[in-house]
């Protein structure tokens, strides 16, 4: 039985990858593939997600799981909720392939060789963006050439820590008695990566480099205890939640009129934004607004509501209920995960998922195609780093000076 059930698992392994990899590769190489998919794009999810539960649910154990109960009933009252707004059902798979990688991401346990594709093929985009330059050149807008190059970065930090976890412990390896050649290396790439994201001019992606950067450097100091990881998860958690309505408030105050980055005024459309969907969200609270398009169109995209905030990204269209659930679930989840740390690469996995979680402040980032398989990527390195276990040589950068007096 646990031999059906550990095929049964790889087999699943294999379609996340597979669906990861078709995904990302039909969406970020040609603007048009990306425009004709945006429909496409949440069947395919829902279909890989539905395969990889099929695998790795425990059906004798199923009917027990309140978690399971929980997501099943949001995804009940998102479907509902449609149905009597008479909107497009296919929004519901949004919610439906969210919910479900939630549900696995404690679950799934990818291969040593898969997670490393994962953060190979993922980071090589950051690569791939910034030597073939996307942006507006090639029909792309640059807050999305923003997202494809943090995640992207992300990624490829994630594999050098992974290189770095691996060559350390190898006493006839070079860089074994070097391990600080790896802070070398990351502080050149994340020098890189500021550039080319200047040159994009995207905003949210520079402010989650620079959060990301500054949660590795202090992590090893202000993340060593539980407390602090459930703390610092609730807090950009819910960061990620009202951040509209600080910057609302900080606007209508003057507070930030006339601050500029990259040559970008802070007060952007996002005011206009956020306002009008703060509107719909009291409108309809409990089953939402159905849909996320209008017909009249905004001024900022022709008939489509652009929430540039995971939160609202669920709760315009399935109300303020379901995405509240949905994300106090997922802080549950994160948390559970987070108090299990106990080696760098692990702590770096945890860092990676709360910048995710920063940027959807003000990007859909966390939600939408093809940028949720960034996040569920990142949530199953997290939990399989986690359930394999690392030799533990400490957090942080602390980790990388132990290392270096070790030799």
């Amino acid at each position: 039985m646990k031999k059906i059930l550990s095929n049964r698992k790889s087999i699943g392994n294999i379609i996340f990858i597979l669906g990861v990899t078709l995904i990302l590769f039909l969406n970020l190489n040609y603007f048009e593939w990306y425009q004709s998919l945006s429909k496409a794009n949440y069947i395919i999810a829902a279909v890989v997600f539905t395969a990889v539960f099929l695998c790795y649910a425990d059906f004798s154990t199923l009917i027990k799981d309140k978690y399971f109960f929980l997501l099943l009933g949001c995804n009940v009252v998102s479907v509902v909720g449609l149905i009597i707004n008479k909107s497009f059902l296919l929004t519901a798979l949004v919610i439906y392939s969210f919910s479900v990688m939630l549900y696995l991401s404690d679950k799934v346990v990818l291969s040593v060789a898969g997670r490393r594709f994962l953060e190979l093929f993922i980071g090589g985009f950051f690569i791939y963006w910034t030597i073939d330059v996307k942006g507006y050149f090639k029909g792309y807008s640059t807050n999305f050439g923003g997202l494809v190059l943090i995640g992207g970065f992300v990624f490829l930090i994630l594999l050098v820590e992974e290189i770095r976890d691996y060559y350390v412990r190898k006493p006839d390896c070079f860089l074994s008695k070097y391990p600080f050649y790896f802070i070398i290396i990351e502080f050149g790439l994340f020098i890189i990566a500021y550039k080319i994201i200047e040159w994009y001019q995207s905003r949210t992606a520079a402010i989650t480099l620079i959060v990301f950067g500054v949660l590795l450097i202090v992590s090893g100091i202000v993340m060593e205890s539980k407390v602090s990881r459930i703390i610092f998860t609730v807090s950009i958690t819910l960061l990620s939640i009202i951040a509209p309505k600080i910057y609302i408030l900080f606007t209508d105050k003057g507070l930030i009129n006339d601050y500029v980055i990259f040559t970008k005024q802070l007060v952007s459309s996002r005011y206009e934004n956020w306002g009008f969907l703060y509107n719909l969200v009291k409108e309809h609270p409990i089953i939402g607004n159905g849909t996320i398009y209008v017909s009249e169109g905004t001024s900022f995209r022709e008939g489509l509501l652009d929430t540039c905030n995971g939160f609202l990204q669920i709760a315009v269209p399935n109300g303020f209920i379901v995405a509240l659930v949905i994300y106090v679930l997922m802080i549950s989840i994160i948390i559970r995960q987070s108090i299990k740390i106990k080696t760098r690469l692990q702590m770096v996995s945890f860092i990676a998922i709360l910048s995710m979680l920063f940027c959807s402040s003000a990007e859909s980032f966390i939600i939408n195609q093809p940028f949720v398989m960034f996040f569920a990527s990142c949530l199953f390195i997290m939990n399989s780093l986690i359930d394999r276990g690392a030799e533990n040589s400490g957090l942080g950068i602390q980790g990388i000076i132990n290392d270096y007096k070790a030799c």
